[in-house]
């Protein structure tokens, strides 16, 4: 005989995961005004994370589903919590949820026999490159390529890619795409004066020139936004099925594929948007609206932007963030394979702070401090076990 609070508690879990599948009833004042309470916001919160991370694990990960299953906590076997749960394994291609989380246990028993590698090292040249619209890839590194950027319109300046403002219309539009390697940033000034820092092993889609009613790129990878503010031009961010729109302001779009992603907004104000127009979200300075690859999730937080824009400043800057998210930073930073040898420490929660600036060596030395795992750096991989 269920009790009134696993009535209650089962009848939460069918409205989460509801709203988690339904697009449109998220954005209903129905479920609006369910959020309104803490716990109900709470538990959706937890539901959301708990799913990005999974969507962020490995697949070659995935443990025996009904297994896994059997070693929830049996007060919280119920039909709804284990529709989510199977919901969750499958749609991420792994069984065990947010190990961690609050509203089940698990033992300390690890049945995942595989090595994962989740950031594999690149091989790729690691330079920093501009292609034209003509499909000319010009290596931005030194004085020697001045001739070819100045055909381009754009010109090398306190290591930074200025384009000029385009006084003639008659000019054609092309796209360029500037590409950064890992391990290293840089900044671009377009033509309508928007300043766009690139983080490591990101790409910037963009107009030689800005022509109608709309400044439109698209992103892939990391930059931070400083856009020089244009009443009748609204500046359109596009990375995957997301838009960003704004007038005038700065901000942090995060779009790595494979890993969550995130649009932090420092001051001014944007609206974030599927490409159909289905949910639009209105974000506050302060806040982080965090996504998926094929939704916008309408839960804006509050965050500590700094820890969304440190990479600016070259710092590693991270707050009860996964493991297994500090590493894959690291491993873009300083193109090191990372290999994590269990799969439970990979969701293990850590505040972390370092230098870019430094060698790897000394970052883990930091990372070894904290305890709990012990990260390993061998030619070019960096190994991850438990303590």
């Amino acid at each position: 005989m269920k009790t009134e609070e696993q009535h209650m508690q089962e009848q939460d879990y069918e409205y989460a995961l509801r709203a988690l599948d339904d697009r449109k009833f998220r954005r209903s004042e129905e479920f609006i005004a369910w959020l309104e309470e803490e716990s109900h916001h709470t538990l959706f919160r937890e539901m959301m994370d708990s799913r990005e991370a999974l969507m962020n694990l490995s697949p070659q990960m995935a443990p025996d589903v009904e297994k896994a299953w059997k070693r929830v906590d049996p007060h919280h076997q119920t039909s709804s919590f284990r529709k989510y749960y199977l919901w969750a394994a499958s749609a991420a291609a792994i069984a065990l949820l947010a190990i961690g989380y609050s509203f089940f246990s698990t033992t300390e028993e690890n049945p995942y026999t595989e090595v994962a590698v989740v950031f594999p090292a690149s091989e790729r040249v690691q330079s920093i490159e501009l292609q034209t619209g003509d499909g000319q890839i010009v290596p931005i590194t030194s004085e020697a390529n001045k001739h070819l950027l100045a055909k381009t319109g754009a010109q090398l300046e306190n290591e930074s890619l200025r384009y000029q403002h385009a006084t003639q219309a008659e000019e054609p539009v092309t796209t360029h795409i500037l590409s950064t390697p890992r391990g290293k940033n840089f900044k671009i000034v377009l033509e309508d004066g928007t300043e766009v820092w690139l983080n490591a092993e990101s790409k910037l889609h963009y107009p030689n020139r800005f022509a109608g009613k709309e400044r439109r790129v698209e992103l892939e990878g990391e930059a931070f936004f400083h856009v020089a503010k244009d009443a009748a031009r609204p500046f359109i961010v596009k990375s995957g099925t997301a838009e960003t729109r704004v007038l005038g302001t700065e901000f942090n779009f995060r779009s790595y594929p494979h890993e969550s992603r995130h649009v932090t907004l420092v001051s001014g104000s944007v609206i974030v948007s599927d490409t159909q127009k289905e949910n639009e979200l209105q974000l506050h300075p302060g806040e982080d609206a965090p996504l998926d690859e094929n939704d916008l999730m309408l839960i804006p937080r509050k965050v500590d932007i700094n820890e969304y824009i440190s990479w600016k400043e070259d710092l590693f800057c991270f707050r009860e963030a996964q493991l297994v998210e500090i590493m894959k930073a690291i491993g873009r930073w300083y193109n090191l394979s990372i290999v994590f040898t269990d799969e439970a420490s990979m969701h293990y929660h850590f505040n972390f702070w370092a230098e870019r600036t430094d060698r790897p060596e000394q970052v883990l030395k930091l990372l070894n401090q904290v305890g709990k795992v012990k990260a390993t750096l061998e030619g070019n991989r960096i190994t991850i076990s438990k303590l």
